[in-house]
């Protein structure tokens, strides 16, 4: 009778002990098993202690920037992005969920991403720019051709129309138009007034420019709007003596039907394809291509439930529901497709939703969610019953991806705690971490991982460090049948020995405890038959195989 234990598994919560495949664990903390091997989990290292700016910080995230490193930190749960524009002058971050911001999305950039004393951004604007409300008014309207000499030229219809636009450069959408005027096609001046900055509109935005369009029919045939001027913001008039001819109808007005971004918008995310995505009741919206203050109405899909959480994965944006997933398909936001997915699971925690590389994970009353492909399925059914799934309270979890894993954290009460797992390889098994933070942020350019505890503290998962969490393993209850057996002889291989203990139980009971110091074979004390065995491997060096024989000599074959 021997008992050998290679190719280890991480643990299965919702399975009785003895239920469990060989190679599986009855517990697994602080370890990791994707490499067939037990390996111990990093440690985390602090990292920084933030300071208080007057009030709780809830969430934080971590920029690397050539000159200048830190963490933005918050008074609230947020959702955050970077500019979709590779290497952005402006180094542009924006972020929803902020009490700060009264519903707003938020945005800051370069320089004022500083690392002050207090906290970080230092200083925000909302997001996304009203369009003028008032129409430009035409004041007066003339020409340098005689009578004589207009009577021979065919005469042009002209409107007027003016944005605003931001220190960098970002543009709303078109006033109503002025009055129409017909007037010679060159030669003539038209002088605008009425050119209103709405103190709405510029309360909390950066708004420092106006430009002036005026439509004209190109060499196609079409009318169109086109850009005459742009003068300060705090400028009222303007005089337009441009010639048709010299107007450049390359690039007509591109915002036309752009949009301020929605009050209330929550669940801020953005595509590989930059299209920015957030959420308001039942309605999901998105913004331009690459133009993160742009959110054209048109674009907005309205499913039948309230929305809890959005993420995407490849060319799939998931809608997270209090009833059913949605999925949306499509890297364009003015064609994309809608359907309802067959999985009546519910988001109950928005904090729980990660996007990941080829699914996104989230937490329902049942267990956890992934959406994969144009699907969806619930993929902790291996791990948890709904008994220890509501044990863990699973409203309270938040997550973080961690190369490639689903790490989420619970509380319940003083039970606090986090769990690990690969949601495309959920045959690993689960693994229970022995801490617990109120935030995490994952920066994905350097895969660094960063947590906050309740004292303001930040900690970094060291992962590039031998020293390790100290784990414990232990195997599923192994039944040996018949009359027991007596098992005498052991031996574990592991790749050092400098911290590793072994604990053999048998009927419940512990029978023999060891520090391991090499690979050679060791003898149990002298008992009696039993039917349950069960081992237990502790400490921080990696362990390769178990085994488990009732003689010496077995044990070596």
């Amino acid at each position: 009778m021997k008992i050998k234990v290679s190719n280890f598994l991480a643990m299965f919560p919702k399975i009785h002990p003895s239920k469990l495949k060989d190679t599986a664990a009855a517990v697994a903390k602080n370890l990791d098993v994707t490499s067939g091997v037990i390996r111990p989990f990093y440690k985390t290292k602090f990292e920084k202690k933030l300071n208080d700016f007057g009030t709780f910080i809830q969430d934080i995230r971590y920029f690397s920037f050539p000159d200048k490193v830190g963490f933005f930190q918050f008074p609230s749960y947020v959702d955050l992005t970077y500019s979709p524009i590779a290497d952005d002058q402006y180094r542009r971050v924006y972020w929803s969920g902020d009490s700060r911001g009264n519903g707003h999305i938020l945005y800051s950039y370069t320089p004022l991403l500083t690392a002050g004393e207090t906290f970080n951004p230092r200083y925000w604007y909302k997001l996304g720019i009203p369009a003028p409300t008032q129409p430009p008014l035409i004041q007066s309207h003339s020409t340098s051709y005689t009578e004589d000499e207009q009577a021979d030229l065919a005469d042009e219809a002209r409107i007027y129309v003016y944005t605003y636009v931001t220190e960098i450069g970002e543009e709303s959408a078109p006033s109503p138009a002025s009055a129409m005027i017909t007037l010679p096609h060159d030669k003539s001046i038209v002088k605008l007034t009425g050119l209103y900055l709405d103190p709405d509109a510029s309360s909390g935005r950066n708004i420092k420019k106006k430009r002036i369009y005026r439509s004209l029919t190109n060499s196609s045939g079409t009318a169109d709007l086109y850009f005459v001027a742009e003068i300060d913001a705090a400028i009222e008039e303007f005089e337009d003596k441009l010639d048709g001819s010299d107007v450049n109808t390359a690039d007509s007005l591109p915002s036309i039907a752009w949009d301020a971004p929605r009050t209330g918008l929550s669940g801020l995310g953005v595509t590989a394809k930059g299209v920015n995505y957030a959420f308001y009741e039942k309605t999901a919206c998105f913004s331009e291509p690459y133009y993160p203050y742009a959110w054209p109405r048109d674009y907005e899909i309205t499913v039948q439930y309230d929305i809890v959480a959005m993420g995407h994965f490849e060319n799939y944006i998931i809608v997270a529901t209090k009833s059913t997933p949605y999925l949306i398909s499509g890297i364009d936001p003015s064609t994309t497709t809608v359907q309802e997915l067959p999985l009546n699971e519910a988001c109950i925690s928005k904090r729980s939703m990660v996007s990941m590389a080829t699914c996104v994970c989230y937490a329902s009353p049942n267990g956890i969610v992934m959406a994969y492909g144009a699907t969806a399925k619930l993929i902790s059914e291996a791990y948890f019953d709904k008994d220890t799934w509501n044990a863990l309270n699973p409203q309270s979890i938040h997550a973080v991806e961690y190369r490639g894993k689903y790490l989420f954290f619970y509380e319940n009460g003083n039970d606090r705690g986090a769990y690990i797992f690969d949601p495309l390889q959920i045959d690993f098994g689960i693994t229970k971490l022995d801490f617990w933070f109120k935030a995490a942020t994952r920066h994905h350019q350097t895969e660094k991982l960063f947590f906050l505890d309740t004292d303001n503290n930040v900690h970094l998962l060291d992962d590039t460090i031998s020293n390790r969490l100290p784990f414990t393993w232990r195997s599923k209850v192994f039944d040996v049948g018949g009359d027991g057996a007596r098992m005498l002889a052991a031996k574990v291989v592991a790749d050092n020995y400098n911290d590793l203990n072994i604990k053999i139980f048998c009927d419940n009971k512990l029978l023999y405890q060891k520090k391991l110091i090499n690979n050679r074979s060791f003898r149990l004390p002298n008992h009696s038959k039993h039917t349950e065995w069960q081992i237990e491997l502790s400490g921080t060096s990696s362990v390769r195989d178990i085994v488990l024989a009732e003689t010496m000599v077995e044990l070596s074959k």
